[in-house]
């Protein structure tokens, strides 16, 4: 069992576990007696490599009304380290380490505390206010660095990782049922098999279509058909894998509708035939369309309104307009890897390269 916490100045979370009930998000620290062992445990090297310890020992099965009093505990030990931290000028590199625990810790409290002052008071400091970084010794240089980096780690994580995905869905020169070039659907004919790894484990209780979009030189019309009542969802999410849309049965309606994808670019006016606008703020966005299928049996019926899902170019609605067939393919796209596993063997180096130039165009 993982315990997240998220410290207040995390956009994006690390992992997320729930408890019982309780969701908490956020660091990922075991619930066990090592915990603090691990924190203090001195490195070999200012370039060691750092573990991500998890525990699932003694504690799984233990009530939810139990969770509160372990994570009280936890939050205690933590703060008692972080004042005693605090009342000491000599920093050592496992002191910051700790105090990034207290950190965490303290943010899951309900209300205001004296625990969260200590720990606004530690992210004063963290951040250069209480002191100046080239006054610090260079290993602590080193780990206030590394906590630095594994924030910013986390939040670019799912921007690197819809790119990767991006390239590899898009390697095709025509559209089929798991790949597709820009601006076009794929469109799975069945259930998703257990072997498609391109992306999460897909739901076996719809058909799916999907578009990889980009909206950088004008807005795409998206059009679905009349469902005759049949379950239809239109999801739409930027390259964060936030949704900033919702198309269909529960919003919409399951009838015929056009809708137009615009992007942070544009300032236009929507033609009239359009139900609603629907604004990403990134330039790269996902379409991601389910049809309700009970079983087998379901599919031939919704194949056809599959068919009938179309992409616009805005320049070209109103007119006959045939999506490419002949798209050229990225040859530096790796198809031999998962996205996964691509972004997990980057380097350093490699990862935050790709997260700045993407940034540009997909900010936050």
């Amino acid at each position: 069992m993982l315990l997240t916490v998220l410290s207040q100045n995390w956009r994006r979370p690390a992992a997320a576990a729930i408890y019982g009930d309780a969701p908490i998000r956020g660091h990922v620290l075991p619930l066990d007696n090592s915990t603090l062992t691990r924190w203090n445990t001195p490195r070999p090297s200012l370039t060691a490599g750092r573990t991500v310890f998890t525990y699932s020992g003694e504690l799984i099965g233990t009530p939810a009304s139990a969770a509160l009093a372990i994570v009280l505990k936890a939050k205690e030990q933590a703060m008692n380290i972080a004042n005693q931290w605090m009342n000491s000028i000599s920093l050592r590199r496992r002191d910051l380490g700790l105090g990034a625990l207290a950190l965490g810790a303290a943010a899951t409290l309900p209300q205001p505390s004296v625990a969260e002052s200590r720990a606004e008071k530690l992210g004063q400091f963290l951040k250069g206010e209480l002191g100046e970084l080239k006054d610090l010794k260079d290993d602590v240089k080193e780990e206030v660095a590394y906590l630095l980096g594994m924030e910013c780690y986390v939040y670019g994580f799912p921007l690197v990782m819809m790119d990767v995905t991006n390239g590899v869905l898009t390697a095709t020169s025509k559209s089929g049922e798991y790949k597709a070039p820009i601006n076009q659907f794929g469109r799975i004919r069945t259930y998703v098999s257990p072997d498609f790894k391109d992306v999460v484990r897909i739901s076996v209780n719809s058909l799916w279509s999907f578009a990889v979009l980009d909206l950088d030189k004008e807005p795409l019309v998206a059009s679905h058909p009349d469902t005759k009542g049949r379950y239809i969802v239109l999801q739409l999410m930027n390259m964060w894998t936030d949704d900033f849309g919702s198309i269909g049965s529960r919003t919409t309606g399951t009838g015929a509708g056009n809708f137009l994808l615009a992007g942070p670019k544009w300032n236009g006016t929507a033609p009239s035939d359009i139900k609603d606008v629907y604004r990403c703020p990134t330039r790269f966005a996902w379409l991601l369309v389910q049809m309700s299928a009970a079983g087998p049996q379901d599919f031939p019926e919704i194949h056809a309104p599959q068919d009938q899902l179309q992409l616009t170019p805005l320049s070209a609605w109103g007119k006959p307009y045939t999506p490419p067939d002949d798209v050229p393919i990225n040859p530096a796209v790796d198809l031999t890897a998962t996205p996964y596993d691509q972004v997990q063997l980057m380097t350093g180096e490699m990862f935050f390269k790709r997260l700045a130039l993407l940034l540009k165009d997909n900010p936050p």
